[in-house]
């Protein structure tokens, strides 16, 4: 029986990460600023590439292992000549990829980059059995029983726990049998015993309400803006019950590997937690059915969300117009016009967004006109810009978290869907629009976008955009972003209003 054949992307998540990674870079630093390429979906070679691959077309081969999530794995493969020896082809560490480029010491120039590969010295390299299995043509004198051996977990320091911790989960235990867990309580102000609670109701099968009530007292005895619940096993009732205990600054969620969620669960609890800012959602029993219900209600959200955490939010969904019930709604988008009209549009889209996220992502997109010349401004940029979620301050871009992947498209925006950023790069001239619904399909050709009024609803510039998301409810972002962002702008014309 034929083996069924693997996805063109088996992980699209990561294949966008790393597509990025290689190819963008929108750092304030104008020496770290780089766009190589357009990053598109078509610049992915399809996995199955993987077991054809001529060894005389390849000079290096970069491989992260993603089969544990856990705990990745990563080497450098170096193929020298035609047909490769396998000693050349050894899995190589990051300290041993940079000697074998750099055999005569680093110089000033490559010494920056140390502080980047240490990072990777945490991380495991890939074993050369599994590298036999995935690149056959490349491993072609490896046996059967090679393939077999499957990667270890990362060692970890054994830590001897202190008589305390051993006796908390039989005392926990004893606690909710006989429904009293006064006792438990008056330990949660220790530092170390709120965490330690909740790792042993974790180990619950069930959580009664005595042990809802000391799961409730220990999240708030925390009174951190990040709250896990992933594995603990909670009911869709008590995860409503419990968000409705939970204290007001709680801004990031965690409702992982729990099976029992269903769309409603998910709409009240955006619901009481007003200033909720990402919930994450990976492995749960909410299907992609239920999250495009959602977008498709933006009246659901709270302004405060940034970002909703879940895998068909990952995966960077390609547009069918054969299947527009299952197109992801424009929350905010942004349109780059390289031409006049639309046939030479970049776009990028996100169903969710916050003017603190729209405010970084233009400036990280805007910034590149003041520092890369026009032939070096790649389409790659746009869909980057968008995909990084809202840094601290003081954060870089190139350590940004990506919470999701903006659709490379533009037809919520066109027609009439939410708001986006439009820039003419022939008449350098930009606009915050809301589209009439319909075609507008040649408003880029237009002197000025409000030339013809039936083809948009609003024309406004940043200050009259971020007025409006005021008076929408949403929150301001910080003022000196804001005037980062101004002053990029104050170099073009605007259209508004």
């Amino acid at each position: 029986m034929n083996e069924p054949r693997p996805p063109p992307v088996p992980c699209p998540f990561s294949s966008f990460l790393s597509s990025l990674a290689f190819t963008v870079d929108l750092s304030e630093d104008p020496n770290d600023m780089f766009i190589t390429k357009a990053y598109s979906r078509t610049s992915i070679n399809p996995s199955s590439m993987a077991q054809t691959i001529p060894p005389e077309e390849v000079a290096e081969i970069d491989v992260v292992d993603v089969t544990d999530p856990e705990h990745p794995a990563y080497c450098f493969i170096l193929v020298h000549g035609s047909p490769p020896q396998r000693t050349n082809l050894t899995p190589k560490s990051a300290n041993d990829y940079l000697v074998a480029c750099y055999p005569s010491g680093f110089n000033a120039e490559t010494e920056r980059i140390t502080d980047i590969i240490s990072a990777l010295e945490r991380e495991r390299v890939v074993h050369l059995e599994i590298l036999a299995q995935v690149l056959p043509t490349l491993y072609p004198e490896a046996q059967p029983q090679d393939m077999i051996q499957s990667l270890e977990p990362p060692s970890e320091k054994k830590t001897i726990p202190n008589l305390s911790d051993l006796v908390l989960r039989p005392a926990i235990t004893h606690a909710l049998e006989n429904d009293d867990t006064e006792g438990i309580e008056q330990l949660l102000w220790i530092p170390g015993k709120a965490e330690g609670v909740m790792d042993v109701l974790k180990t619950f099968d069930v959580l009664s309400e005595s042990g809802m009530n000391l799961l409730a007292k220990a999240i708030n005895q925390l009174n951190q803006d990040r709250v896990d619940l992933s594995e603990i096993p909670l009911s869709a009732s008590q995860v409503v019950s419990l968000t409705s205990q939970l204290h007001e600054n709680v801004q990031f969620l965690d409702l992982s590997h729990n099976h029992l969620l269903t769309l409603d669960t998910i709409c009240t609890i955006l619901i009481a937690l007003p200033i909720l800012k990402r919930l994450t959602l990976i492995d749960t029993s909410i299907t992609d059915e239920d999250i495009l219900s959602l977008l498709k209600n933006p009246s659901l959200f709270c302004n405060h969300l940034e970002a909703l955490i879940h895998p068909f939010l990952l995966s960077n969904p390609e547009y069918d117009e054969d299947r527009e019930d299952a197109r992801l709604p424009n929350g905010f988008g942004l349109a780059i016009a390289r031409s006049q009209g639309w046939s030479h549009v970049t776009a990028a889209s996100l169903p969710i967004f916050t003017p603190s996220l729209v405010v970084q992502s233009l400036t990280d997109y805007m910034r590149m006109y003041l520092i890369l010349p026009r032939s070096e401004r790649k389409e790659g940029a746009v869909q980057a810009a968008l995909s990084t979620a809202v840094r601290t301050h003081g954060q870089t871009w190139a350590t940004s978290t990506v919470s999701t992947v903006a659709c490379d498209s533009f037809y919520g925006m066109i027609n009439g869907e939410g708001w986006f950023f439009a820039l003419n790069e022939s008449t350098q001239r930009y606009a915050f629009l809301q589209a009439e619904p319909g075609n507008l399909a040649y408003g880029f050709e237009l002197e000025s976008f409000k030339k013809d009024a039936h083809l948009v609803k609003d024309v406004l510039d940043l200050h009259g955009f971020l007025l409006r998301m005021s008076r929408e409810g949403r929150p301001a972002p910080p003022p000196n972003a804001v005037n980062t962002l101004r002053d990029i702008l104050g170099t073009l014309p605007a259209d508004q209003e």
